[in-house]
């Protein structure tokens, strides 16, 4: 379950038409801390790489309560590189230890 409407109806029009492959992630997270107008902020990234036996083109589709983002990557390989960079508006904060910014 991808928990949207829309990526629900998307994965269930691309399930005959795209062929399923195997995708290995390596990567790891790294965060540091900057002033800001708005305080101190704690950036959080994960830099990683993605593979497989056949060439692929990456899409992501980022989500919140309200919208849904995506991203694309600029050509077809067996490898991309990946970062991941959670962003919240200031003040509120992630379940878990994914992302936090503090006034």
């Amino acid at each position: 379950m991808l928990g949207h409407p829309f990526l629900e109806r998307l994965d269930a029009a691309l399930m005959s038409a795209v062929p399923s492959m195997s995708i290995a992630m390596h990567g790891e997270w790294s965060s540091r801390t900057r002033r800001s107008n708005q305080g101190e902020v704690v950036d959080h990234v994960w830099d990683g790489r993605l593979t497989s036996v056949s060439a692929f083109t990456g899409m992501a589709f980022p989500r919140t309560e309200s919208r849904v983002y995506w991203a694309k990557s600029a050509r077809s390989s067996q490898g991309q590189r990946a970062r991941v960079t959670p962003r919240l508006p200031t003040g509120r904060r992630c379940a878990g230890d994914l992302c936090c910014r503090s006034r």
